[in-house]
């Protein structure tokens, strides 16, 4: 968007940026590449669904929750 209004950038200030469109290329930071590929674990639906649900149900307002509070 920059170079499409005439305004160039410092290479100082695209090295800070998280990502870079160039010629409608995106271009991730390789240090936030780093922090995704360290955070990025992949989980099956199922086990997602389940860890949901269970969570869901600690959430629940039963009328025994509730005496018990």
């Amino acid at each position: 968007m920059a170079g499409r209004q005439g305004i160039e950038l410092s290479q100082e200030l695209i090295k800070q940026a998280d990502a870079e469109i160039e010629n409608g290329e995106a271009t991730i930071s390789q240090r936030d590449a780093d922090e995704l590929n360290q955070q990025a674990a992949v989980i099956p639906l199922e086990e997602r669904l389940a860890g949901n649900q269970e969570f869901l149900a600690e959430l629940a307002c039963t009328p025994e929750r509730i005496a018990a509070e």
